[in-house]
């Protein structure tokens, strides 16, 4: 193997260290970064849960399941090398609704919620508990 300029031997026993070393190191990142596919969130007594997916959010209320298409809106982290927090918006039976996720690594009832806005401009915000 040729690295820099300089030749490097490695026997079958280090490569396949090294091969196994990297293999996991990707598959532990994968696992524990989570992606928008995977956020499920719920109010309180789960009067409403949400899947959030990349650009569905699937509602699910009274026993019905409903599919809609969310405006994404991610906020970028100081660094801007990964995205943190995320806020989707969408319009359902009239109401609009607005879903923040402050740290999408990290969840906390106190920070992520859901607010929603009915045709007569009352809001009502519920925490978020979110996995």
């Amino acid at each position: 193997m040729v690295l820099f300029g300089t030749s490097v031997a490695l026997t079958g026993v280090e490569f396949g260290g090294f091969m196994k070393k990297l293999i996991l190191s990707i598959m532990a990142l994968l696992i524990s970064t989570p992606s928008l596919a995977s956020i499920k969130c719920h109010t309180p007594q789960s009067l409403k849960e949400f899947v959030i997916q990349k650009d569905t959010i699937i509602l699910n209320e009274r026993n019905a399941q409903f599919s809609i298409k969310a405006k994404d809106r991610y906020i970028s982290s100081v660094s801007d090398a990964e995205k943190v927090a995320v806020s989707k918006v969408f319009e359902f039976e009239g109401k609009n609704y607005k879903l923040f996720i402050k740290d999408i690594h990290q969840f906390s009832e106190l920070e992520d919620y859901v607010s929603i806005r009915s045709m007569n401009g009352h809001i009502i915000t519920y925490p978020l508990n979110c996995n």
